[in-house]
């Protein structure tokens, strides 16, 4: 198959990270947090590409080109475009008071068209085990390729079912819990700094919180 031949963009890019101290993709995300029973259960990312990375992505692997992507196609992007994100936790982030996790998995991985220039993906993050009443959620790329921002209308939705309380949220820069970078570490450095030392840079994300 071709593309087994060809160096996705996404992939090669994250893999030339290091040669820039700017970023050369953008994409907007959308979360809708899942609740049951008062109990946060997942979220689903859904995120807005740049054109060229969307108009790369749809040459690569619309293959029939008739601007939807059936599963075999999507399998292709999930492989070649997607899956290396997991040696960057999936750009995502969740804190709770000091302590910060990420996704073990992501699931329910989809791609489609938005118009001729968007292209999006969407995938769900289990949160299964999580019992807290408390959960900031930052979405960023620590390697700094890949500059995300937050939908302005509507970063956040709530999907909730047999909730006695609806949960409160609120998008804001975290000066309490920075993390730290190291701009001129080797590609092969993927190390996430909590504390800060000689040579590394400071990064405020910018999270959801959310409270019920």
């Amino acid at each position: 198959m071709k593309t087994k031949y060809i160096l996705p963009v996404l992939i090669l890019l994250i893999s030339l990270q290091q040669l820039s101290a700017h970023p050369h993709m953008m994409l907007t995300s959308r979360c809708t947090v899942h609740m049951e029973k008062d109990l946060i259960k997942g979220i689903t990312l859904e995120w807005e590409f740049d054109k060229f990375f969307s108009a790369d992505t749809r040459f690569y692997y619309d293959q029939d080109k008739n601007g939807i992507y059936d599963d075999a196609e999507t399998a292709e992007v999930f492989q070649y475009a997607f899956s290396n994100l997991k040696k960057y936790n999936y750009f995502t982030f969740f804190r709770v008071g000091d302590k910060r996790f990420t996704p073990n998995n992501v699931t329910d991985f989809t791609v489609w068209n938005i118009d001729d220039e968007t292209l999006a993906y969407s995938f769900y993050i289990p949160l299964d085990n999580f019992n807290g009443n408390e959960l900031n959620i930052a979405v960023y790329d620590y390697s700094f390729f890949c500059h995300v921002s937050y939908d302005e209308e509507n970063p956040v939705r709530l999907d909730l079912t047999d909730c006695t309380e609806k949960p409160v949220f609120s998008l804001e820069e975290n000066k309490d819990y920075p993390v730290y970078y190291d701009p001129f570490a080797p590609m092969s450095d993927l190390s996430i700094h909590e504390k800060w030392r000689p040579g590394l840079k400071t990064f405020y994300p910018t999270e959801i919180q959310i409270e019920y």
